[in-house]
């Protein structure tokens, strides 16, 4: 091939180099004959060996051979030392575990307080105390309790607030016991009010101490603040006030966690502003028929008085009222009409009173614990005349309402020439009339006889009618001489109950003006027979009881 392949090449060149000399091709021959076949060449020398082939898959395994004889035992082991006693040799004559509490594990604790140790009580069923050789298993998604300085005490870590459930098995190996319990952290929480009794201060703002200057309460003269959550468990705050000079940095005052309290910002006869915190105290008045009755004095003029209860023959509520501070803890009072009354000697009388109408939408309502704040208060007159403000609260709340409380003219200093009444007010022997005042009933006529009273004055007159919708009533009273003067007439005006007094110019709680003045008897006789005509005129569904009613007059003899 390669000898053709040159020749081939050759030729062409030869072709290519010469043709251009050439006036043109000859024409192509006829084609030449065969040539005769060559005799057969020699035979070719051997070619080398082949490649060795691949290897032949394995055969079958051969069947096993017969088994040879078993060999002589040999020599026998040592013994072996005795095991261990079994459960049941070991628990013979215990007995079983018994869980039966905790000791120091608090209803709750503080978030970043330091937590003290706490135990599960184990005793064995006769009464033994384990504390040691116990393990325990917890199930639980709160945080990992702390071992503590006994197999049975533990801490509670306090980074995070949460309420988890604790369900824990015991063992000493023989017996199981369990038990559960809950675990409360929370962040740290109080409640703080106040109430400004300073006539000298004025209106008051109280701030914090070094903070940004805005106030975080701003009350005017015998004003009252609800309750507001602090999250220090201290503070200290600044007194500004109309009637201040200059700022008041106050002491710092101490908090507890959940706790309820009130700043009281009084001044003393001398005329000095002085604040205290007073802790707030609610009764027990779970019934539905209760609500509690509370006390701060900072009335110089009374002194160590004792606060008695006039409907129950002036029975001691408080006895020696502490100045500049409140009464040892609250008491109980049943809802309906309170009448309370000062006793400055402490020898049974009483100086003055108040009167405090509890229940449905009264001033006070059952659950709530009512706090009397005895003060020295300058009338219209600027005379200086003891008086109160009442602060209602209800527990988990805080202050519900507030307002000042001045006199009842039912009870002394008032005095008056001629007195006469029945049911709750009768002079002797008070004991409800009971009467029911049905929607759209008959008038009740209640007549009451004066005598010694040549000309009168002055009338007031005492009601104690609790009345769904008071303004459903028509209330009227005549003279011996026939005048009759209306006291209330049925409008649609919502209110409940008439109880305290019908007065003119009627200016406080408990006090009622009525619709014709009262003065339009001045000069008449009060001797004879005077009639008080109570109507429900509206044939709806709010009803009453008519308890009691007292005719109080002054006279002018002459």
């Amino acid at each position: 091939m390669r000898v053709r392949f040159i020749a081939t090449t050759f030729a062409v060149g030869v072709g290519l180099l010469f043709g251009a000399c050439t006036a043109e091709d000859g024409a192509k021959g006829p084609p030449g004959t065969d040539g005769v076949v060559g005799d057969q060449g020699p035979k070719g020398n051997t070619g080398p060996a082949g490649a060795t082939g691949a290897t032949g898959e394995k055969g079958e395994t051969g069947d096993d051979g017969v088994k040879g004889p078993v060999g002589d035992d040999g020599p026998k082991g040592e013994t072996g030392d005795t095991g261990q006693p079994g459960n049941d040799a070991i628990c013979a004559g215990t007995e079983p575990l018994i869980i039966f509490g905790t000791t120091g594990l608090p209803e709750v604790y503080v978030t970043g307080q330091d937590a003290a140790e706490f135990t599960i009580d184990v005793e064995t069923e006769s009464g033994t105390v384990v504390t040691d050789g116990l393990d325990f298993v917890w199930l639980s998604t709160g945080p990992d309790l702390v071992a503590g300085t006994a197999d049975n005490a533990f801490t509670v870590p306090t980074d995070t607030p949460g309420s988890w459930a604790y369900d824990v098995w015991v063992t000493d190996g023989c017996h199981v016991a369990t038990w559960s319990f809950t675990i409360n952290v929370e962040d740290f929480v109080a409640h703080v009010s106040a109430v400004n009794l300073s006539s000298v201060a004025g209106d008051v703002d109280l701030s914090e101490t070094g903070g940004d200057g805005q106030p975080l309460f701003s009350l005017s003269y015998l004003a009252v603040t609800e309750h507001v959550q602090a999250d220090v468990t201290s503070a200290q705050l600044d007194l500004d006030g109309t009637g201040l000079t200059e700022t008041m940095t106050l002491p710092e005052m101490t908090f507890e966690h959940r706790g309820w309290y009130t700043i009281v910002i009084y001044d003393d006869a001398a005329g000095d502003v002085h604040v205290a915190l007073m802790e707030d105290a609610f009764a027990d008045t779970s019934a539905d028929d209760t609500f509690g009755l509370f006390a701060f004095n900072v009335s110089e003029t009374l002194g160590t008085s004792d606060l008695v209860d006039r409907t129950d023959g002036n029975a001691v509520l408080f006895e020696d009222m502490p100045y500049g501070d409140s009464v040892a803890a609250p008491v109980t009072m049943p809802t309906g009409v309170s009448r309370l009354g000062v006793d400055r000697l402490g020898d049974g009388s009483v100086d003055f009173g108040y009167l405090i109408a509890s229940g449905p939408e009264r001033l006070v309502f059952a659950g709530e614990t009512a706090t009397l704040f005895m003060i020295d208060y300058v009338d219209d007159d600027n005379t200086t005349v003891p008086a109160a403000v009442i602060r209602t609260a209800a527990p988990g709340i805080g202050t519900t309402y507030g307002t000042l409380l001045t006199l009842d003219p039912l009870a002394p200093p008032y005095t008056y020439d001629a007195v006469a009444g029945e049911g709750t007010l009768a002079p002797t022997s008070p004991s409800p009339l009971g009467l029911p005042i049905e929607s759209g009933s008959l008038t009740y006529d209640r007549t009451v006889t004066v005598s010694g009273c040549a000309a009168v004055s002055e009338v007031v007159v005492g009601v104690e009618i609790p009345h769904e919708y008071r303004n459903d009533l028509n209330i009227t009273l005549t003279s011996p001489d026939g005048t009759t003067v209306l006291l209330n007439e049925e409008q649609f005006v919502s209110g409940v109950d008439f109880i305290g007094v019908f007065i003119d110019g009627a200016n406080a709680f408990g006090e009622y003006e009525p619709d014709e003045a009262l003065s339009t008897f001045a000069g008449e006789t009060g001797n004879g027979d005077w009639t008080l005509s109570v109507e429900d005129t509206y044939s709806g569904t709010d009803d009453g009881v008519f308890d009691g009613w007292s005719l109080n007059l002054m006279c002018d003899d002459t």
